[in-house]
């Protein structure tokens, strides 16, 4: 499977969010497709596991980003139902390097709302 097909997008936003991000990701491109891909089959984490989490939980998404995280959100939203869900218009997969202020306000909104002081116990 090649990087292009991962992320097809031709990286230019990135690049110019974050100068040097496009070689960056041609670096660390072995590393995620040499180790990380071969090990997925082998994590363990399905519904019952997620459905034990009760920490506030915030998914952030863009509302360009193909049908696969389309998916994703579906599945993540499914499996943890408290999920506080945030969508950025005209953000796609690379969405923390173009769209940062929307991000930001969503996370600080999501901090303000939930404390990291006020911890919520799993059940026994």
């Amino acid at each position: 499977m090649s990087k292009r097909r991962v992320n097809p997008h031709d990286g230019r936003a990135k690049q110019r969010a974050l100068p040097g991000a496009a070689q960056q990701v041609d670096r660390d491109g072995a590393t995620f497709f040499e180790t990380d891909m071969p090990a997925l089959p082998s994590w363990r984490f399905g519904r019952e596991d997620a459905r034990r989490i009760r920490q506030p939980t915030l998914y952030i998404g863009g509302t360009e980003s193909g049908t696969w995280w389309v998916e994703v959100r579906d599945l993540i939203l499914d499996w943890l139902p408290h999920a506080e869900d945030v969508m950025i218009e005209g953000a796609d997969h690379p969405l923390a390097a173009t769209h940062p202020k929307p991000i930001a306000d969503a996370l600080a909104g999501f901090l303000r709302n939930h404390p990291i002081g006020r911890l919520v116990r799993a059940p026994s």
